[in-house]
């Protein structure tokens, strides 16, 4: 059953899954944020449990892979670099729509 899941394109596993979130959205209406939360908790504290490790030995992996020498310096500054070019413009680009579409508007009238 496993093999047949992976069998499926990506994007179409990816646009069921939005498929299946909008009509558990449309379904559960104002519990959604009751019985989605959860999942959505666990689903962020797994990718920052991931993130930051993955990026950190990928790029200690690069570096011990060219062995000693100018190379690997420059190529470890190049790797640091991009990594913090590209998380500042996720930041930015998070912000930029954080503040566009305002997430959480109306949340805290919510029932406990």
């Amino acid at each position: 059953m496993l093999r047949r899941f992976f069998a499926i394109p990506l994007w179409q596993r990816t646009a069921a899954g939005f498929v299946l979130g909008i009509l558990a959205g449309l379904i559960l209406r104002e519990q959604a944020p009751v019985w989605l939360q959860p999942i959505g908790d666990v689903y962020l504290n797994l990718i920052r449990m991931v993130v930051a490790p993955l990026v950190l030995f990928t790029i200690a992996s690069s570096i011990a892979k060219l062995g000693e020498g100018v190379g690997a310096v420059r190529l470890g500054v190049r790797t640091i670099v991009w990594f913090a070019i590209t998380s500042l413009l996720a930041v930015l680009v998070g912000f930029a729509f954080g503040h566009i579409i305002n997430p959480g508007v109306g949340l805290s009238n919510l029932p406990l």
